[in-house]
């Protein structure tokens, strides 16, 4: 079994520093409209978003203060040397095992003319202990959560970030194809799951998942592999993707295992999810909600007796997390972009009996979404061999 995915950085431009504080400038525009004196991000997406990197996501506490009057970084020592190069027009105050890291914050906070009662933005994904250390170095400042602020931000992707997404969704595309050649007769899901997620490493992926369920436990939507058997007349549903270039994958295939056709149940399920797939699709036009094109999927499954066990939302945004803004949930006033990217993917479960759900990748367009995973959503038929 072989795959010609490619494992090379696509060939555009790659985010350079001005990439990076172009981002921070918007973000730095979005917080005097919110009246807050700083964004603080830790070690993870929303850092490497606005810096192009971060430190390991330890005890050790690195932040990165984007505030109204510029940029500062307290960083480990161990991390300096690796995050310098991206801080350019960064204030850098970096700290050493041993240091007083409370005095190092009052210090650096000072630098950027944090009043005593500053209104500080924290990255929802901010460790519980530098939130304790941010709020010590500024007891009388006010520090509250507003994902969307920076959310907003990284919703709608430039022209390096949508090659990266593309080339993930391709490699989950391979992902579903090669899974499809290495389902064998009496093969545990575990197995099979370690097959794929091997394969994306193989291609150069990281935090890559695959999500196998084997007959009864499809209609368990978030199921973890085990050690169910794959046998003729197996219903199989695959959830796979990776980070690849800093960017995530995602999709959700169906298949069926064994010789003789699927029954009819199986096929009309399918055919239900496919109908809310399309309804999904034809709801998403720029400008739109995600909560309008829940309510299309969701319609479509009601019509159709499911609405009941249509038990999640439709999709969610997918760029440096492989769940980010915006979400197209019930009620959700997100609005899509064009530029933005996000997953359709309803889904009905008949508990006891299987599941079925049928995942995209897409992008939104001024023509509406186009999808980035190309392997057909119809369901493949798999004729088994041990």
């Amino acid at each position: 079994m072989s795959s010609n995915v490619s494992t090379e950085p696509p060939a555009g431009q790659a985010p350079d520093a001005a990439t990076f504080a172009a981002r921070r400038d918007r973000v730095r525009r979005a917080l005097a409209a919110a009246g807050a004196h700083a964004v603080v991000s830790g070690p993870g997406d929303d850092m490497a978003y606005l810096l192009g990197g971060h430190s390991v996501a330890d005890e050790r506490p690195c932040l990165l203060l984007t505030t109204t009057s510029g940029d500062a970084l307290l960083v480990p020592r161990l991390a300096e040397e690796e995050l310098r190069p991206l801080c350019a027009d960064v204030r850098v105050r970096a700290w050493d095992d041993g240091d007083d890291v409370l005095a190092a914050l009052r210090a650096l906070l000072a630098e950027t003319h944090a009043p005593a009662g500053a209104d500080l933005i924290v990255d929802p994904t901010l460790r519980a202990d530098a939130l304790l250390l941010l709020q010590a170095a500024l007891p009388s400042g006010r520090t509250r959560l507003q994902p969307a602020l920076v959310a907003q931000a990284r919703a709608v992707k430039d022209a390096s970030e949508l090659e990266r997404l593309t080339a993930a969704a391709e490699l989950a595309d391979a992902a579903v194809a090669y899974a499809w050649e290495a389902a064998r007769a009496g093969m545990r899901e575990r197995e099979l799951s370690a097959l794929v997620r091997a394969f994306h490493e193989r291609h150069g992926a990281t935090q890559a998942f695959a999500g196998v369920s084997f007959g009864a436990n499809s209609a368990l939507p978030h199921h973890t592999p085990g050690d169910a058997r794959l046998a003729p007349g197996t219903l199989i549903l695959l959830d796979t993707g990776s980070r690849l270039h800093g960017y995530q994958g995602d999709v959700t295939r169906m298949a069926w295992f064994g010789p003789t056709p699927p029954p009819r149940a199986v096929g009309e399920l399918v055919a239900h999810v496919e109908a809310a797939v399309t309804a999904a699709y034809a709801a998403a036009r720029p400008g739109a909600t995600g909560g309008e094109v829940d309510a299309a999927a969701r319609a479509a499954l009601v019509a159709a007796g499911l609405g009941e066990r249509f038990v999640h939302r439709t999709g969610h945004g997918i760029g440096l997390s492989v769940h980010e803004a915006p979400y197209l949930a019930p009620g959700s006033r997100d609005v899509l972009e064009v530029g933005a990217a996000f997953t359709i993917e309803p889904g009905a479960y008949l508990p006891g009996l299987h599941g079925v759900r049928l995942e995209d990748t897409v992008v939104m367009t001024s023509e509406g979404p186009v999808a980035l995973t190309r392997v057909p959503r119809a369901l493949a038929h798999l004729p088994g061999s041990a």
